[in-house]
């Protein structure tokens, strides 16, 4: 594989155009893998008629991809068909002459459910093994089912990883990917936003690839591939204009941001321990409605609010029980109505994932990690169609950042 190409280009810059029209222009031999991570990108690619695309799904077999691979096929869907191929697998792409598009994939590195004593116990009997970087090798050819399957089909797809944590026990991970899949591909493209806040940067530094960023730039009545813009080159005036950030006023009887006023409120820890009181919860979601109904006259289908699905039962903000839009999965113009949203989440690496790296000497940044959750998240209100939005972030940390990002600090 080439040098990856990471298009790390602002929001509605034009990314989607650039791609369609370079499959456009690209040669015939040139095929490609498209992964994208919802549904309209998919059928906004199947629907252009640039190129004739197959659509590939969750169940789809991977006897299925292999005879699409075979036969040269141009390939888009999400990630998880993608995720147990094999050996043959990868030889196949080679020989096609492809190209892999990744749009916005997220999940790149799971931590596994085990517990040191049952990976010693794996190691111990020779069930499994550590090659090179910590892959894991599964060893025990008389395994066919039980408790430790879904490991076995990880560790079979070179996707499986070991590190010991800092209390010296072992700890595994997953990739969404592994180093062979990218591999296997004469090119790559990324289309993302902030790549330097992303896992994905210290996957691909961790796989030792060579990478160049590039940004979109509109010009002569077409988008080109021009040199990466810096974040305090960026034109963000438009969202600055448009993201309205709640802050009290002198005439307000409580200041609802209050709620949030330490470094590390709001992460997955800090309410996992609020939820613990009736008058905390109760307290964060008032806050919630003298927001929306009180200082936005918002009814609640113009709402949407998110939080850690764990706590999102005992959250849920009065009116709002249809209003909740995750932050893990987009799902674009469900939301694009939407002109009130209430942010009650820090976002923060896994422990694990970040311990692992930082094994590895890499190291994440943590600000742009937790700022990339927060606007990707917004973007699927109303924001999306270049409309003003209330947002209440009660959060220091994250308000924090947003007001950073709109002053080109960060």
């Amino acid at each position: 594989m080439k040098e990856i190409t990471v298009i790390d280009s602002i929001k509605r810059s034009g990314k989607i155009s650039w791609i369609m029209h370079y499959i456009s222009k690209a040669p015939m031999y040139e095929k490609f893998v498209y992964i994208v991570q919802d549904e309209k990108k998919a059928s906004l690619m199947l629907n252009s008629q640039i190129r004739h695309f197959k659509r590939v799904h969750e169940q789809s077999s991977l006897q299925q991809l292999k005879s699409l691979f075979a036969n040269g096929e141009n390939i888009i869907g999400t990630h998880q068909p993608f995720q147990c191929l094999d050996d043959e697998c990868y030889e196949l792409l080679a020989m096609q002459n492809y190209t892999l598009i990744l749009d916005e994939v997220k999940n790149t590195l799971q931590p596994v459910d085990i517990s040191p004593d049952d990976i010693n116990l794996l190691l111990q009997n020779n069930v499994v093994s550590v090659r090179d970087k910590g892959s894991i090798s599964w060893d025990a050819a008389f395994y066919t089912d039980g408790y430790f399957t879904d490991m076995k089909t990880l560790a079979t797809s070179n996707r499986l990883m070991l590190y010991q944590n800092e209390q010296d026990h072992h700890e595994l991970v997953y990739w969404t990917f592994p180093k062979k899949f990218y591999e296997s591909f004469d090119n790559c493209y990324l289309l993302t936003y902030m790549f330097d806040g992303q896992l994905q940067k210290s996957l691909f530094e961790h796989y030792e690839f060579k990478y160049k960023k590039y940004s979109i730039s509109f010009e002569d009545n077409e988008y080109k591939l021009v040199d990466y813009i810096l974040s305090e080159e960026e034109d963000r005036s438009l969202y600055k204009e448009l993201i309205h950030i709640y802050y009290p006023t002198s005439s307000d009887k409580n200041d609802l941001n209050k709620i949030g006023s330490h470094q590390k409120a709001f992460t997955f820890f800090d309410l996992q321990k609020k939820m613990n009181s009736i008058e905390i919860i109760n307290m964060i979601r008032e806050s919630c409605y003298d927001f929306y109904r009180k200082k936005c006259k918002a009814e609640p289908d113009d709402v949407m609010w998110t939080t850690y699905p764990q706590m999102k039962e005992k959250l849920t903000p009065r009116g709002l029980n249809h209003s909740f839009v995750s932050f893990y999965k987009k799902e674009n113009d469900l939301f694009s109505h939407k002109s009130c949203c209430l942010y009650l989440s820090h976002p923060e690496v896994n422990t694990s994932i970040k311990h692992f790296f930082e094994n590895k000497g890499l190291f994440i940044n943590e600000d742009l990690y937790s700022l990339h959750h927060l606007i990707e998240w917004m973007f699927q209100s109303r924001l999306q169609q270049k409309q003003p939005i209330n947002i209440f972030i009660p959060s220091i940390k994250m308000r924090s950042l947003l007001e950073k990002y709109l002053s080109n600090e960060i």
